[in-house]
């Protein structure tokens, strides 16, 4: 069966051509990475974030080595080039999760999820940089109001459970507890650098489409467990939950979070990274709704025009997207 896959999508891509693939790849890709972040949610009181992340980091590597040797995919890229492509997107993806994850003792969550999502949105530009694409004026328009509508879920009053479901007790969350002066517009800016780098490391697979996602995504479970492991250290605090739940919790989030990868990685290689930007903001979607239905958050009029601007210019940029390639056949 595992080996079949690769040849399925292959099938998949030509039939659609790459750039709605790339579509399809990246609604995978939200849906799994929304899979993955729920678990912080609803275990945050049986484990710490860096335990979690440390489970799902192992397990994300044993996950892609089994199927990577399956399918008779390389551990190692061809050339050097492949392999520091691997490397900056390795290296950089996984700092897009340890930085955030120390910042949340120094800036609100709303800002640093906030910020979290700029990478999404100047996908469009960075691909102009890197290679040389054409900028589409519909997609740079769609992915400035995607990201208003992310602001106004993720305005500054909505701080509770929206990073990683981290245990923080919104009476206490004030300002004041938070860097300020200075060390606050360090702090930001150096998440919004690494936010572009993160952009940037996302478009480079472009350069190495035929390269196996596999292959790419094979040091990042090491490197995720790795970062995790020095947070935890830095904690100081470690929970023990069942041995049960923590196998369980190993594989559903090694699962989520190696389809999530894959899912990126092949709809970046082979898709349009303006269109993917726009469509991955739909990640904030999935949160507010768990959190209105399932957390008991009360309903937000500015959060709900934001989550309904988000939808509507992604289905609206998704089917004018299809028409046009309807159109070049």
């Amino acid at each position: 069966m595992i080996s079949c896959i690769g040849s399925c999508a292959h099938r998949f891509e030509s039939k659609l051509g790459g750039e709605i693939a790339g579509l399809f790849y990246i609604i995978g890709a939200t849906l799994t990475f929304f899979m993955s972040f729920i678990i912080g949610k609803l275990f945050k009181h049986e484990l710490t974030i860096a335990q979690i992340l440390v489970a799902r980091g192992i397990a994300m590597f044993l996950i892609l080595l089994y199927i990577a040797k399956a399918q008779g995919h390389p551990l190692y890229p061809t050339s050097k080039f492949e392999e520091k492509i691997r490397m900056v997107r390795s290296g950089v993806g996984m700092c897009s999760i340890f930085f955030p994850m120390v910042l949340i003792h120094y800036l609100p969550l709303s800002e640093i999820s906030m910020i979290g999502n700029l990478g999404y949105n100047v996908l469009c530009i960075a691909d102009y940089f890197v290679n040389n694409a054409r900028i589409v004026p519909r997609e740079v328009a769609g992915a400035l109001l995607s990201f208003l509508g992310v602001t106004m879920i993720l305005k500054p009053d909505y701080t509770n459970h929206l990073f990683f479901g981290y245990p923080l007790n919104p009476v206490k969350q004030t300002h004041d507890e938070y860097a300020t002066g200075g060390l606050r517009i360090i702090l930001i800016l150096a998440l919004v650098v690494l936010n572009v780098a993160w952009a940037f490391s996302i478009v480079i697979l472009k350069k190495v489409k035929h390269m196996s996602s596999l292959t790419i995504n094979l040091p990042q479970g090491i490197l995720m467990s790795l970062a995790a492991g020095m947070l935890s250290i830095g904690e100081g605090k470690l929970l023990e939950p069942s041995l049960v739940l923590y196998l369980v919790l190993m594989v559903v989030g090694g699962l989520s979070g190696a389809l999530n990868l894959l899912f990126l990685t092949r709809g970046s290689q082979v898709g349009k990274p303006g269109m993917n930007g726009v469509i991955s903001n739909v990640n904030i979607v999935y949160t507010l709704v768990f959190d209105l239905f399932y957390l008991k958050e009360p309903f937000n009029p500015s959060a709900f025009t934001g989550a309904v601007i988000i939808i509507a210019i992604s289905v609206t940029l998704s089917i004018m997207k299809m028409k046009d390639t309807k159109i070049s056949k």
